[in-house]
């Protein structure tokens, strides 16, 4: 019977038998595989940094739109529409648009300074609807200052939404205390004259909340007829007239007929005509201002805007009995 050898462990990488441990094998230089992984981590961040650079220009030029939460968008900023009455059908019906047929066109937004999200341009009940649908909302993104925020809200609002007098008048105001604001800027965002932002801004300080409320739509309230109400509300007697028949104005239902009450009660009210003068001081342009009003016992004078050395003076002369 022929012997049988013993078994022994089998090894790789080295001769059998020669009693060493064995070693690594050696597969050659490792400085192509690292050079290799260095070069495509910096090709990676480059590309990275690219589209970031298209990113932020797209985000500048206002030409990104994406598909954000609702609830990463903050509202913000100052809005230049009275709700009213009515306007919840409006709303439901805006609602209904987008949950069947989606946005026809996108809200703008910048991005939250100082954080993560968005603020609110322009979109105010399109965000209030996406949110209520608990669904996506379609933004354009542009990154804005404060001027040019407003700027771009003005923009787009005034085009869709035609705003009158008295609201132009209240966000005029909320806008000056919200972003410190000086006429001049007014004036550049807006267009307008200075004689017009001058009466918006009178509309806006001096209209009464009170009658606000229990109009039908204020919104249809003329310039001329709300600059006769601030002027009324600011006579004591014809103040407590209005402020005497606001109830029954309140049930007329009518906007129309409802102004027509309110001025009525005011001029039949306020001191008698002959007890009465009132004369406005106004600069080159035809911008008023100032108002002496004289009554039977009292002098008022209301300043619309700072006064040259002439027009102080020419208050004097009315004074006097000039």
């Amino acid at each position: 019977m022929a012997d049988q050898k013993k078994s022994r462990p089998r090894t790789f990488g080295r001769p059998e038998g020669d009693g060493n441990p064995p070693q690594p094998r050696n597969i050659g230089p490792q400085a192509p595989i690292a050079g290799m992984f260095t070069s495509s981590v910096k090709s990676i961040a480059a590309e990275n940094e690219a589209l970031r650079a298209e990113r932020d220009k797209a985000v500048h030029s206002g030409s990104m739109l994406l598909e954000l939460d609702p609830s990463t968008i903050e509202d913000g900023l100052v809005s230049d529409r009275l709700e009213v009455r009515g306007d919840d059908q409006e709303f439901e019906d805006l609602k209904a648009s987008i949950a069947s047929r989606g946005q026809d066109q996108p809200v703008t937004v910048r991005p939250r300074r100082g954080g993560e999200g968005y603020e609110l341009i322009a979109g105010r009940r399109r965000l209030r609807a996406c949110r209520e649908l608990g669904r996506t909302i379609l933004a354009r993104v542009q990154d804005l200052d404060d001027h040019d925020a407003l700027a771009a809200m003005w923009s787009e609002n005034n085009l869709r939404l035609n705003p009158t007098p008295l609201e132009l008048g209240v966000w005029m105001i909320a806008v000056k205390e919200r972003f410190g604001l000086a006429n001049t800027d007014l004036l550049k965002v807006t267009g307008f004259s200075k004689g017009y932002v001058s009466e918006l801004q009178k509309i806006g300080v001096g209209f009464p909340v009170e009658i606000r409320e229990v109009l039908a739509d204020p919104r249809k309230v003329s310039k001329a007829a709300a600059l006769q109400i601030v002027d009324a509300w600011a006579d004591r007697p014809s103040r407590k007239a209005i402020e005497g028949i606001l109830d029954r104005v309140a049930s007329l239902g009518d906007t129309g007929k409802q102004i027509a009450a309110i001025l009525k009660a005011g001029a039949g009210q306020g001191a008698p005509k002959s007890m009465r003068e009132k004369v406005e001081i106004v600069d080159a342009g035809g911008a008023r201002r100032a108002v002496v009003t004289r009554t039977e016992s009292s002098w008022t004078i209301k300043l619309d805007q700072p006064l040259s050395t002439d027009q102080a003076g020419r208050i004097e002369e009315i004074l006097r009995g000039g």
